[in-house]
């Protein structure tokens, strides 16, 4: 049996509709309900009844459906396997870096391990801390380097790297620092604040850390680097997060919210239980090794030429 009609019905059941299940794949209605019908007619059961919810599953329909899952994820879990056996023959190593790290990865550590490893090529990926996480699961990688206000990652194994406290700054205006209900207030009178650009992990923690506080802006302004926002900032024009980690001057002119705070970690993440090769484990030494210098690096960070 093709595994592609597994996905059809399994999608049927979760959208309770043949239509929505067939936009899922970009195909016709009639093309999924025949492939239904087939199946229905070679197990001798209705798979589906439907009601004013939608179709839903009859016993047979539930027992399929377990079980072609269960075939989807031992498909996924093979192909992973076979996909990790040929980079290992290829000798590459699959790398995801968030854009927090990634020049740190490329200067401090791509070079210290292409010196020791030449053969060996590092695909490097970008992603977030929710994308490297499910493709480490999936087997589309093998390690990824992110930062994250999570410490664990189900399936994964983690190694702590850097961490500091994430807090967030307003221009000098007042003696004292804001209150969370009077950010809220500042927020709904259209104050302007600066995140990282949508889908990046700082952006997922900054979100996260606003929901949390109930604090919705209204105004943003995206920036890619801590140092440009914490300028604009200084000069008044709007709030930021900022790790406590990296110091600065005139912090006096600056105030905080005080429960609008949360643990940033930077970690390497991998996949539990599976066996590495010599020059994978030594990648994690070496990155281990170079994180000793991040918190020199965050202070001043060499410029970065165009590409």
């Amino acid at each position: 049996m093709d595994t592609k009609i597994l996905e059809y019905i399994i999608a049927i059941a979760e959208e309770k509709s043949v239509s929505r299940a067939a936009d899922r794949f970009y195909l016709s209605q009639s093309v999924v309900s025949h492939h239904l019908k087939n199946l229905e007619e070679e197990f001798g059961e209705p798979f589906f009844v439907r009601d004013p919810r939608g179709m839903q599953l009859t016993r047979a329909g539930i027992i399929f459906v377990n079980n072609a899952r269960t075939i989807l994820h031992m498909e996924s879990q093979l192909e992973a396997k076979m996909e990790a056996m040929r980079r290992q023959q290829n000798k590459s190593i699959r790398v995801m870096v968030d854009s927090t790290n990634r020049n740190f990865f490329i200067r401090r550590i791509l070079t210290a391990f292409r010196a020791e490893f030449p053969s060996v090529s590092l695909e490097l990926t970008d992603c977030n801390f929710i994308q490297a996480h499910r493709t480490l699961l999936t087997g589309g990688t093998d390690l990824a380097v992110c930062c994250s206000n999570r410490q664990e990652f189900e399936g994964c194994s983690t190694q702590l790297l850097f961490q500091t406290c994430l807090h967030f700054l307003l221009p000098a205006g007042k003696e004292h620092d804001f209150s969370l209900e009077e950010f809220r207030s500042a927020l709904e009178k259209n104050m302007m604040v600066s995140l990282h650009p949508v889908g990046s992990s700082m952006r997922l923690v900054e979100e996260d850390l606003l929901a949390q506080g109930k604090a919705f802006p209204s105004v943003i302004m995206e920036s890619r680097g801590f140092l440009n926002s914490l300028s604009l900032v200084q000069d008044g024009q709007c709030g930021v997060f900022y790790p406590q980690a990296i110091t600065f001057r005139d912090a006096a002119n600056l105030r905080e919210v005080p429960d609008l705070q949360s643990p940033l970690y930077t970690q390497m993440i991998w996949l539990e239980d599976t066996k590495h090769s010599k020059s994978f484990n030594r990648l994690l030494e070496i990155v281990k090794e170079a994180y000793l210098e991040y918190p020199q690096y965050i202070q001043k960070p060499p410029a970065v030429s165009p590409t």
